[in-house]
């Protein structure tokens, strides 16, 4: 053998199994942990972890179910972080891999078409939102063992697909049914959910129909809920508050509405960071607020501030 080929170096080979296995699981036990989380900072150690993850699982067998475990995680991340655009594209392009994989009605696909359906209703597609939740739920009533409490998730995606194409009777029957439900009793977290977006999404109903004396004690349901179940510090507490605010500013109730906007505005800021997209959203309702009462120059002001936040959403 020639000096040469005996000092050759050994080519590139592939982690061993055993290490990517081990690389995967750490980074999506970190990632999970943080993903619990609605705050910035650790959203970002999520998205940064859950690309590790995939990173390794792109190096498994084919058909290894990890590998679109970890994209979903990552589509749902980007869905909570208000990267909607950016997650519809991961969903969509996920659902056929997961029907080829588990099957059309297997609970992967029903999860990521419910994620789906939810994506699209957060960025304004409701007719494209209120198609998926049709479909899961033709699955999930086909499936004696699909429980009612998920079945009463995806009616809810769906109350919201309808309000925001107005049909507000088949809305408001959705929420008032799924209210119905409830057992006596003090509710679950998970049950308390369910009413907070119930009591909340009828209220912005009955706001956008003018009916602004039943729309108040709806938010205000949805309120006493969370603080009942201690989440005051969170961003549904914020987004009813601003709904809330929404409906004052409705009835020229002014200073009731810019309490709510600036409390709203300190909940975002302290669980989802000052240059999230709720952050922008508030100081632009605060801006409006502030030039229908009579004070343009701080309303230009706040309003300059609020678009230099990027909006993830365009």
């Amino acid at each position: 053998m020639s000096a040469a080929v005996a000092c050759a170096s050994p080519p590139a080979s592939e982690p061993p199994a055993a290490d990517l296995d081990a690389t995967w699981e750490r980074a999506t036990a970190k990632a999970l942990r943080a993903h619990r989380s609605d705050r910035k900072g650790d959203l970002i150690i999520a998205e940064s972890n859950y690309e590790k993850a995939l990173a390794a699982a792109t190096s498994f067998p084919e058909g290894d179910p990890r590998l679109l475990e970890t994209q979903y995680a990552l589509a749902r991340l980007h869905r909570k972080q208000g990267r909607y655009d950016l997650a519809i594209r991961e969903l969509a392009a996920l659902a056929p891999e997961q029907v080829r994989l588990h099957g059309a009605s297997s609970e992967a696909v029903v999860a990521t078409l419910l994620t789906l359906c939810g994506a699209r209703v957060d960025a304004g597609r409701y007719e494209a939102g209120r198609e998926a939740c049709l479909q899961v739920l033709t699955i999930q009533e086909a499936d004696a063992a699909v429980t009612a409490t998920a079945i009463g998730a995806t009616k809810l995606q769906l109350a919201d697909a309808e309000r925001g194409l107005r049909r507000f009777d088949a809305a408001e029957d959705l929420y008032r049914s799924l209210l119905a439900q409830s057992p006596p009793g003090r509710a679950s977290t998970a049950r308390a959910g369910v009413e907070v977006a119930c009591h909340n999404g009828l209220g912005v109903l009955y706001t956008t129909q003018r009916r602004y004396s039943e729309a108040e004690p709806q938010h205000l349901k949805a309120l006493s809920i969370l603080v009942r179940h201690r989440s005051r510090e969170s961003p549904v507490y914020a987004i009813v508050l601003r709904d809330l605010g929404d409906l004052y500013v409705k009835t020229r109730r002014y200073d009731d509405a810019r309490e709510r906007y600036d409390a709203a505005l300190h909940g975002f800021e302290q669980t989802l960071g000052k240059d999230h997209f709720q952050v922008r959203e508030t100081m632009l309702r605060i801006a409006d607020l502030l030039a229908r009462t009579g004070k343009p120059r701080e309303a230009a002001e706040l309003r300059y501030q609020a678009q230099a936040i990027p909006d993830p959403r365009t």
